[in-house]
């Protein structure tokens, strides 16, 4: 029996609010993940799951990108690249136009191969005031089955930023391959001390 107290009596929480009281602990729950607490996530891409049945919000460094209604991980669609002849013509997303400075996002995309199996990385390539550089963000074992690629990146520019890409990037540089569920969200944390790295459990109560 579920019990709350109101005016020092102790009353049932009738059945019809009970599955409420349990979903608002489970979201609870999965919002304050490793000392973050998160604002709702809003993915940012318009057409990350491919579902307008093209390739809007890509561009391609050199290859072919179209969509495919086979194979897909959901929806009815996802995204080909074929005719490739380097390790980066996967397509890109021009993130610039989406992203605040000093905020921080996390990227994700699934990733397939046609055949076989190759290394596959999500990359960051950024132009400012300094020198182009390119950030690995994370690297997995990529085949015929759907595996995720994601990570977390801050916008953070020495100057006027005028290059901001994501995209994946894969080891056989002729190896056709499929993308699906892109997204692209926001990371706020709104806990200051999240990480303790003032040194004390300062927000945290016994």
């Amino acid at each position: 029996m579920i019990r709350v107290k109101s005016w020092g009596v102790h009353r049932p929480v009738p059945l019809l609010f009970r599955p409420f009281r349990q979903l608002s602990c489970i979201v609870a729950t999965a919002l304050m993940l490793g000392g973050q607490l998160l604002f709702a996530q809003t993915n940012l891409l318009a057409n990350g799951g491919f579902e307008l049945g093209d390739t809007t919000g890509w561009t391609t460094f050199g290859n072919t990108l179209t969509a495919s209604t086979s194979p897909k991980r959901s929806g009815s669609y996802s995204r080909a690249a074929t005719n490739r002849s380097a390790t980066n013509h996967t397509g890109v997303i021009n993130a610039l136009p989406l992203v605040t400075a000093g905020k921080s996002y996390r990227f994700s995309v699934w990733v397939r191969l046609a055949s076989g199996s190759a290394s596959m990385s999500l990359v960051v390539a950024r132009q400012d005031d300094n020198p182009r550089t390119i950030t690995t963000l994370h690297t997995v074992t990529a085949n015929t089955g759907w595996t995720e690629l994601t990570g977390t990146f801050t916008h953070d520019p020495v100057g006027t930023a005028t290059e901001l890409s994501i995209y994946p990037t894969c080891a056989n540089a002729s190896r056709n391959l499929f993308l699906d569920d892109a997204q692209l969200v926001r990371v706020d944390n709104l806990l200051t001390n999240g990480g303790f790295e003032l040194g004390n459990t300062s927000g945290w109560t016994a």
